[in-house]
């Protein structure tokens, strides 16, 4: 399948060898499938990924698309889910808080800024009214 852009509408789906229409368009913008089937896709204004089926795999949450192609090979690498966590504000909330790689909340947004692990395996955190801090990977609250 290949992405295509429908000029009718500005919006992206996939059409087979024949030009046929095998994902409607409704994605702002699309990418070829990779090798295990999923294609990164922008809905509105967020990044998830879906399968050859359409159906989505990977939550339109991310804010940037490098984020969902690091989700992508995080899955292609099997690593377990929550090894690789991506930092993303609440578009609802405005706070923080870190997402595993099918786009659902490992971390709760709690925080009023945050950035990703370092090689301490720690998080850099805020909180209202706190100084820097930092919280172990191993939770999971």
């Amino acid at each position: 399948m290949t992405p295509v852009e429908n000029p009718a509408t500005g919006l992206y789906g996939y059409v087979n060898d024949l030009g046929m229409w095998v994902i409607r368009p409704k994605f702002r913008s699309a990418q070829r499938f990779r090798n295990n089937g999923l294609a990164r896709v922008q809905i509105g204004v967020r990044y998830g990924a879906i399968n050859m089926a359409g159906k989505v795999v990977i939550n339109p949450v991310f804010e940037h698309s490098y984020d969902v192609d690091n989700a992508i090979t995080s899955m292609e690498k099997g690593r377990l889910r929550g090894i690789d966590l991506w930092e993303t504000r609440d578009s609802k909330s405005g706070l923080y808080g870190y997402l595993d790689y099918y786009g659902n909340w490992f971390i709760k947004p709690q925080y009023y800024n945050a950035r990703g692990f370092s090689t301490t395996r720690a998080l850099p955190l805020w909180k209202s009214g706190e100084t820097a801090g930092a919280r172990s990977i191993e939770t999971t609250e």
